[in-house]
């Protein structure tokens, strides 16, 4: 399983993704306003540390690529809600 792990959750395992089809998964997450630093990773790292590539600031509604292990991504959340984080692995070597 992926999970989305970062500032919001103390970087640990309590927002798993869900598959939603075959090759994209989703979690949704209630966030307070701010900047938040996260990643999608497995459990231990080991089998999955999607991150940011050359570029870290991520853009509402905008995909970006995600490096096989790559720095923390960055989000700004412009005010509280909740927010939808996708993973799309159609390419598994160009996941976005």
């Amino acid at each position: 399983p992926f999970y989305l792990r970062g500032t919001m959750n103390a970087w640990g395992t309590s927002t798993p993704m869900q598959r939603v089809d075959a090759d994209i998964y989703r979690a949704e997450l209630a966030l307070a306003p701010g900047e938040h630093s996260f990643k999608i990773g497995s459990e231990d790292w080991g089998a999955v540390d999607f991150g940011a590539g050359a570029q870290a600031q991520t853009t509402l509604g905008a995909p970006m690529r995600l490096a096989m292990v790559g720095r923390n991504l960055t989000f700004t959340a412009a005010e509280a809600g909740t927010y939808r984080f996708i993973l799309d692995v159609a390419n598994p070597l160009l996941p976005t």
